[in-house]
């Protein structure tokens, strides 16, 4: 484990709410095995942090999705992406301390114990959100696809019948002695 589990985590706080949030979570008293109270809070504190920027990414995503702006989705689904990325890089950092979850939490004094609780319950709130947020998101986007793709179906039976209609008339005409 890093002697300097904050300096570890300052990667993560690329703006002045994540700046924040790990303030408050490296000034917060620590007694018994501080680095790793410090550690794991530190961490889970960063981590809320992204899922609630991915929520309010989540949450542009719907109404740019019903604005029909797609120009607009692309950029939020790459600022999604890198949100992820950066979760992923924690999550990673948080594997140690998963691994030996029941150690750990039943070692971290009670404060840290129950702000642990406290962020784990609003990550999870978060990630229930963005969850069904986007398996709505999918289903509109399937619709919209589908009903696309039948206009352009709709379209080339149409141009069909056009053509076959323009064939059939075509050489009747041609051929036609018409004096006026």
């Amino acid at each position: 484990m890093t002697p300097y589990p904050e300096t570890r985590a300052m990667q993560f706080a690329s703006n002045a709410s994540d700046q924040a949030s790990l303030a408050a979570a490296l000034s917060a008293p620590s007694t018994g095995n501080g680095n790793t109270a410090r550690e794991v809070v530190t961490l889970l504190t960063v981590q809320r942090d992204l899922y609630a920027r991915l929520r309010g990414l989540a949450e542009q995503q719907r109404s740019v999705i019903h604005d029909d702006r797609p120009e607009v989705l692309l950029h939020l689904l790459t600022e999604r992406q890198t949100i992820v990325n950066r979760l992923a890089r924690l999550n990673a950092q948080l594997a140690p301390h998963r691994r030996t979850w029941d150690v750990t939490y039943a070692a971290l004094p009670q404060p840290q114990r129950e702000e642990v609780t406290r962020l784990l319950g609003e990550i999870n709130g978060f990630l229930r959100t963005i969850l069904t947020t986007d398996e709505e998101d999918s289903a509109l986007l399937a619709a919209r696809k589908r009903l696309v793709a039948d206009e352009l179906a709709a379209t080339g039976q149409q141009r069909f019948a056009a053509k076959a209609y323009a064939g059939a008339v075509r050489p009747h005409a041609e051929s036609a002695d018409l004096e006026w």
